[in-house]
């Protein structure tokens, strides 16, 4: 009786790599036999290759068409491993131009509350909160323009940004915190640092002076409304009371959240035996020495695989060296690819291209704020529009 074939007992999953493997091989003989023969019969090459010595000639050709087979075959791969880069830096250039135009939008927002101009698009305050989640295609913006993109470059290369751990999700039109900042001068400033060094520039804070009629006009509104409610919730209370309605308990308690480090370290230093308590604290110390490693393990990985200098300034600990090079090497990066984004932005509003908007809108509480105006001035006996 003929023995049964081997590869019959190989799972489907392997046999299917076997043959793939087989087949592989099988293309890189043909192809490397077909690219020996063009070797070979180009005279033009040939006398080329008889400037160098005979017997080295044929490891290197032997090497060469390796070299071209890992290129034709791999070589697509690396191609749009670049293109992806390319297109982080042109991404992240576009998410920084809708930064230069939340300035332009505050900026507005400031002549807007102070009734000296209107805008389409804009009712009430909350209006520039929803424009700021799609700036890109907010309709009364100007264009951004050289100018803007140079002072902002200018920006990148000074302000030393942080990038290690990517985000600028600043509160871009947050009215209240950014002037009572500006006129209190406290340390711990809630202004932007883009908006800083526009201001520096441009000498335009005389717009954080400019009056709040606008927003004190929707709060006296927003009171009258809030006012109403207490009242309704009071009548309820009396009410319920009238009828012997059990009371619904509020709990005013504050919550505890599972990742706070001080209520933990509290519990044990105050309820755990000594050993507990020593194996606890050298547990959190690793732990948290194993995440500040990562951190800058992290940056070092992305520092060794680009394909450019970056250099390194003298610097007493190589880890504040090592990310401050990776933050500066980003900041240039972002500037660099900024007029390639600002050109593409501009053909977007010529050939009137809406940019998609991946964050949401904050529809419920516009809703609120909107209906609280409107009740607002109903109780005041006045129209329920934006009339004021």
């Amino acid at each position: 009786m003929e023995e049964q074939n081997q590869d019959s007992k190989l799972d489907k999953y392997t046999q299917d790599r076997v043959d793939k493997g087989i087949k592989e091989l099988e293309e890189e003989k043909e192809l490397k036999i077909k690219w020996r023969k063009e070797i070979d019969e180009n005279e033009e090459l040939q006398r080329y290759f008889s400037n160098y010595r005979p017997t080295s000639i044929e490891s290197f050709i032997n090497q060469y068409l390796n070299e071209k087979y890992n290129a034709y075959r791999y070589g697509d791969m690396y191609m749009q491993i670049a293109q992806e880069e390319r297109t982080k830096w042109i991404d992240m250039a576009h998410e920084h131009l809708g930064y230069i135009l939340q300035k332009q939008l505050f900026d507005l927002q400031c002549l807007w509350r102070a009734n000296e101009i209107k805008l389409i698009g804009v009712e009430k305050c909350f209006d520039f909160v929803n424009w700021s989640e799609n700036i890109l295609n907010c309709p009364f913006l100007k264009p951004i323009t050289e100018s803007d993109i140079k002072m902002y470059q200018d920006f990148l290369m000074k302000c030393n940004l942080e990038f290690s751990n990517y985000s600028m999700d600043e509160e871009w039109q947050e009215y209240d915190d950014i002037k009572e900042s500006y006129l209190s001068d406290e340390e711990e400033a809630s202004i932007p640092e883009w908006y800083e060094h526009h201001y520096t520039h441009t000498g335009t804070t005389n717009l954080l002076l400019l009056p709040n009629i606008r927003g004190e006009k929707e709060e006296f509104y927003r009171s009258l409304w809030f006012k109403n409610k207490q009242k309704i919730s009071e009548e309820k209370k009396i009410e319920a009371k009238r009828n012997n309605d059990p009371i619904p308990l509020i709990d005013s308690r504050p919550y505890i959240s599972s990742f706070d480090k001080e209520v933990k370290k509290y519990i044990f230093d105050n309820f755990e035996e000594e050993q507990i308590r020593l194996q606890y604290k050298y547990y959190s110390e690793g732990v948290q020495e194993g995440i500040d490693n990562s951190f800058y393990e992290e940056i070092f990985r992305e520092l060794s695989e680009i394909k450019e200098f970056v250099p390194i300034e003298k610097n007493h600990d190589i880890k504040e060296g090592v990310h401050k090079a990776y933050n500066s090497y980003m900041a240039r990066k972002l500037a660099e690819h900024l007029p390639m984004a600002h050109d593409q932005y501009l053909f977007n509003r010529k050939m009137g291209l809406v940019v998609e908007s991946n964050k949401e809108y904050f529809s419920d509480a516009d809703e609120v704020y909107t209906r609280s105006i409107l009740d607002g001035r109903e109780l005041n006996g006045e129209p329920r529009d934006f009339n004021f």
